[in-house]
């Protein structure tokens, strides 16, 4: 691929182009904007945060249809491209962020509800979960993922025997994070967080959560292009997600100036 030469990328014969990119990645160093990455299953979305005067500022939001095959369940497989094309952008938006906060589609992730002794610290379970001689059953191999565990006690949606706890389990195969922060090395770009889209949606409405009774649950929608996806919010956080087949695509919204 050939660029075309930048206008007065030269003074009196001494090409300035290295002395650009020199600056260009000191702005980055010393930048302290977050570059927002969400991947989906066929566009990337990107944007730019700066926290300032108790509120939170996003620039250079854009969205970039991909080709098929370019990610696995919102993953990028070629890491190098992938790079290559979020370098580019942020050239083309005069993005300097490198820190870096990522965010991916539910389908990444395998969620369920897990039942693990009563009293154990979250430190102690995440322990027993991840441990092959648990004799937990669920249809993944844990320690071949990056997974986190949250406690959904007190709900009738969790009703069990008092000896046990129930938890939400969300699950990303390693296989899959791997590639993610291959992309994001690539890219030369800082990694601060890496979640899904539903975790991020359910802080938007964390208040509402927290003051739900036992008992009480809230519906969230997420319409996505080939199905959508219905999360059962307590006040503990997730305690269900279904993914509803799509009797027609949903339209892809149209993002005015």
């Amino acid at each position: 691929m050939t660029q075309t030469p930048l206008v007065g990328s030269t003074f009196f014969g001494m090409d300035l182009s290295v002395l650009a990119d020199r600056f260009w990645m000191f702005r980055r160093r010393v930048s302290k904007r977050v570059l927002l990455l969400e991947f989906g299953s066929a566009s990337l979305t990107l944007a730019q945060a700066r926290y300032g005067m108790d509120e939170v500022e996003f620039t250079n939001v854009r969205r970039v249809e991909l080709p098929p095959g370019a990610t696995e369940r919102g993953v990028p497989t070629e890491p190098a491209k992938m790079a290559s094309l979020i370098q580019q952008i942020c050239k083309e938006e005069k993005i300097y962020a490198r820190r870096t906060a990522v965010v991916l589609p539910a389908k990444s992730a395998f969620n369920t509800i897990i039942q693990l002794p009563h009293g154990l610290t979250l430190e102690a379970a995440r322990a027993y979960a991840g441990n092959p001689s648990s004799g937990l059953q669920i249809p993944i191999p844990l320690q071949q993922t990056d997974f986190d565990l949250a406690p959904c006690s007190d709900h009738r949606i969790c009703a069990n025997p008092q000896e046990l706890q129930p938890y939400f389990l969300t699950s990303v195969p390693q296989k899959l994070i791997d590639q993610l922060l291959e992309t994001l090395q690539k890219a030369d770009l800082e990694v601060l967080s890496v979640d899904l889209a539903f975790c991020c949606q359910l802080r938007l409405m964390a208040a509402e959560a927290a003051s739900l009774k036992p008992g009480q649950f809230l519906l969230m929608l997420e319409f996505v292009r080939e199905c959508s996806h219905l999360s059962v919010i307590a006040s503990s956080g997730p305690v269900a997600l279904f993914r509803l087949p799509a009797i027609r695509e949903f339209p892809t919204p149209i993002f005015e100036p």
